[in-house]
């Protein structure tokens, strides 16, 4: 007998901002995880896995009239965030919007890990002919008024949305909970660059420098204050710092090969078989291995 997976939706409310989540518990999926949308003054940022895409449209369609969706917008390309975007568009005539450069990928998905399949569905259609913009979006009364930041290192096209005024930052997955494996190796549309991901949340932190109320809405985690920018920072510096130091180290040891060393600076990390079902079902797509090596292209000043 075939197990079936569990869909659960719910919805959040921060103060303007309504979320709505939604989650697979595929009998496979070990970490089952949220993807959520953001629904404000008519902006909907975001719309889930393709998995649910039947959910979110019956969400969608069953808002209060004052509360219905004007607009979507999508961070990035990527299947867990712009997987409900068809169906919003086809059925609810909702025009889609993103950047140019996430146009452009949209141009070219084909398929995706089957992995990736296990938690957010096995097809991700993208969105007909989705309208470009580049710098700014408003929400549906001009409550809100959004600069659009380019934030690459998890996504080559990702952009993050600021709303200065009402302090308001959504990142998509520019910002992760922890940082301990990164994608790469043969995952072709996914190559995460973690010097890249360290530049763009250093430049979300200047660019919010004074915002003191800032709320940081984060993909697959939760709403964070600008505090969990430099976190996230320090977090990263240190394991930059440390992947070089260990590797002076080992190189000093008598290891020379590159393999040899990443292995060992993972060891020294990150505790023996932390994560290991990750590594072994993306067939090392997703690992600390990923992160050691990007951590150690990055040189130190």
């Amino acid at each position: 007998m075939v197990k079936k997976s569990k869909i659960s939706t719910r919805t959040k409310l921060h103060g303007d901002v309504l979320e709505w989540q939604w989650k697979s518990n595929h009998w496979a999926a070990t970490i089952p995880k949220w993807s959520s949308s953001y629904l404000l003054d008519g902006l909907l940022i975001d719309t889930g896995a393709p998995a649910g895409s039947e959910q979110i449209y019956q969400w969608a369609s069953n808002l209060p009239e004052n509360d219905r969706i004007s607009q979507v917008y999508l961070t990035h390309f990527h299947e867990d965030h712009a997987g409900g975007a068809l169906i919003l568009q086809k059925r609810m005539n909702l025009p889609i919007l993103c950047s140019p450069s996430t146009q452009k990928q949209f141009e070219s998905i084909k398929s995706y890990r089957w992995y990736r399949q296990v938690y957010w569905g096995k097809k991700l259609s993208p969105p007909h002919q989705p309208q470009p913009i580049s710098d700014k979006i408003s929400s549906k009364s001009g409550k809100f008024n959004f600069i659009l930041i380019s934030c690459p290192g998890h996504a080559p096209d990702l952009t993050v949305l600021l709303d200065r005024e009402h302090q308001l930052l959504f990142v998509g997955d520019a910002i992760m909970k922890r940082y301990e494996m990164i994608f790469g190796g043969g995952c072709q549309d996914i190559q995460e660059n973690i010097e890249e991901i360290y530049l763009s949340q250093k430049h979300l932190y200047d660019l919010t420098e004074g915002l003191d109320d800032l709320q940081i809405f984060v993909a697959h985690a939760k709403v964070y204050p600008r505090s969990f920018l430099k976190e996230k920072m320090d977090e990263i510096e240190k394991l930059h710092l440390d992947a070089h130091r260990f590797k002076d180290q080992l190189k000093g040891q008598g290891v020379i090969k590159t393999e040899d060393i990443v292995k060992k600076i993972v060891n020294l990390l990150w505790k023996k078989g932390e994560n290991r079902f990750a590594k072994f079902i993306s067939r090392g797509e997703l690992s600390h291995a990923n992160l050691v090596k990007s951590l150690l292209e990055w040189d130190l000043e």
